[in-house]
């Protein structure tokens, strides 16, 4: 059975400048929960109510999760970046880094990693039987 290797840096030609995007930094999850933190998505959704309350919202996701290629997330400037995106990607390479962000990134795991966590404070929090 081999055990599939996740792609650690992904790259993207958008325009003449080369971006990359490599697995989250805190600093990035914060970003992504503020920018994701209003989206509401009704119980009964289709593919237009997903298309319409994600898509809008794609110059931003890449502005948190790409750089240009050579340089560092502190280096960037985040607002100059959404608009070169805004003004150069199209929906296809808007689509690609959603999807290459879950090979990078797998969030099921991290959730998996937390409620475990969670789990494991929640039992040393318990009061332990006098054994007597």
């Amino acid at each position: 059975m081999s055990e599939e290797i996740a792609q650690e840096v992904f790259e993207y030609e958008i325009g003449n400048t080369i971006y990359t995007q490599k697995k989250m930094t805190l600093g990035q999850v914060k970003m992504l929960n503020k920018l994701f933190g209003t989206v509401e998505i009704p119980s009964d959704f289709t593919a237009l109510t997903l298309f319409t309350a994600f898509s809008g919202k794609l110059p931003e996701f890449m502005g948190v999760v790409l750089c240009k290629k050579g340089t560092s997330l502190k280096e960037r400037d985040y607002l100059s970046l959404v608009q070169e995106l805004e003004d150069s990607a199209d929906l296809d390479i808007g689509f690609k880094v959603v999807k290459d962000f879950f090979v990078c990134n797998p969030i099921a795991s991290y959730f998996e990693q937390m409620m475990t966590a969670f789990q494991s404070l929640t039992l040393a929090s318990r009061p332990q039987p006098l054994n007597g």
